[in-house]
């Protein structure tokens, strides 16, 4: 075999590799939650996945809803900025405590979970996409975000999804 005939096998063995790579690492962070759950993986220095139970609070007093899913020490929660009502499409993603310059719809995302047993990870929102689907009682919806280490550098991509989650309306107690 020739050179120029190794060198043609060999960019499509790379090319072969590559795209097996990335269609089996991207379908695995767009794989659809199951209904009631938050479905997410997270790339960077840290990988890792995890589907755990949500909800979401809303506050019609100060318009933010509160979707939460937690798990023991593991935890991801998105607090979403609205005009008047939860809101289809769109929610650009921020950093927490920016809320009262935010436009809105928007959205901040806090996550944290266990690396060992004597260290608690946590990291917040820099950018990103929250996409909601409100219908009657339920949200449904996909989140792309970056985010940042509370304490360091380390940043990491976080995917996911999350199907019918229960919407429960809060006026008492609303933060």
């Amino acid at each position: 075999m020739s050179r120029g005939a190794w060198l043609v096998v060999l960019v499509v063995v790379a090319l072969g590799g590559g795209a097996w790579w990335w269609l089996r690492d991207h379908n695995r962070a767009s794989a659809p939650a199951e209904p009631g759950t938050l479905a997410v993986t997270w790339k960077g220095r840290y990988r890792g996945a995890t589907v755990l139970p949500a909800r979401l609070n809303w506050c019609p007093v100060n318009r933010t809803g509160v979707l939460e899913a937690i798990s023991g020490d593991t935890g991801v929660a998105v607090v979403v900025y609205e005009e008047n009502a939860l809101t289809r499409g769109p929610h650009a993603a921020v950093m927490p405590g920016v809320s009262s310059v935010l436009p809105r719809p928007g959205a901040s995302v806090v996550m944290r979970w266990p690396r060992d047993s004597s260290a608690l990870l946590t990291f917040t929102s820099q950018s990103g996409l929250v996409e909601l689907r409100p219908s009657a009682n339920l949200v449904t919806g996909t989140l792309t975000i970056r985010l940042r280490a509370t304490s360091g550098s380390d940043t990491l991509t976080l995917a996911g999804s999350f199907t019918d989650v229960p919407v429960t309306a809060m006026a008492v107690g609303c933060p």
